[in-house]
């Protein structure tokens, strides 16, 4: 008789590590805050302006370019004219001290032939990444590193930097933020003996 002893690894989900933000929009104009004027239909596009819609021509009129959102194509998106310095979106969320985050977020362009927009990433006040908007109109996954420290709570900011017309138009879709996994917090090791007996 001979025992073999087999190590079966296997991978969990472990609690926490869903994204603290829903950031789907699938709830309208809600949980989060803006410093733009929410308007629900811009006839043309004005500067300041944003919306939740399903597509670019639905808000605009004029451009019909992101004809669905990232989520399920038949969703929400939040859609932005930007300008310089104003929060498009930002929203507090709970946080673990001395935790690793990602960040990320779908973005899309809604105009075409003109200078795509900068989206900057500010996280409790300081700047983590600046990103330029893809230069066609599908979506885009972009993404960013953050660490907690002390902080138990952080307040998340999307902005764009620089003041860009014509252009500077931006459609963003499925934001999230998640805690990275420590090494080794998800491996679940199973010894399971089995026993077996030789032919004779």
């Amino acid at each position: 008789m001979r025992s073999v002893f087999v190590l079966a690894v296997g991978f969990v989900a472990a609690p926490g590590f869903a994204s603290l933000i829903n950031g789907d929009f699938e709830a309208g104009n809600t949980g989060f805050t803006s410093q733009y004027q929410y308007v629900t239909v811009s006839v043309p596009p004005n500067e300041g302006q944003y919306g939740v819609t399903h597509s670019s021509l639905e808000w605009s009129n004029f451009w019909n370019t992101v004809n669905n959102d990232h989520t399920t194509g038949s969703g929400q998106f939040l859609i932005v004219d930007t300008v310089a310095d104003l929060t498009m979106w930002s929203e507090t969320v709970d946080v673990a001290p001395n935790t690793a985050y990602t960040f990320g977020a779908w973005l899309a362009t809604w105009t075409l032939g003109f200078q795509p927009a900068q989206v900057a990433l500010e996280i409790d006040g300081q700047l983590i990444t600046t990103w330029t908007g893809p230069a066609p109109t599908a979506w885009t996954q972009y993404s960013a590193a953050w660490t907690s420290g002390a902080a138990s709570t952080a307040t998340i900011r999307l902005y764009s930097p620089v003041h860009i017309q014509p252009g500077g138009d931006i459609a963003i879709d499925d934001i999230t933020l998640t805690a990275v996994p420590a090494p080794g917090a998800l491996a679940l090791a199973v010894f399971a003996p089995l026993v077996g007996r030789r032919r004779r």
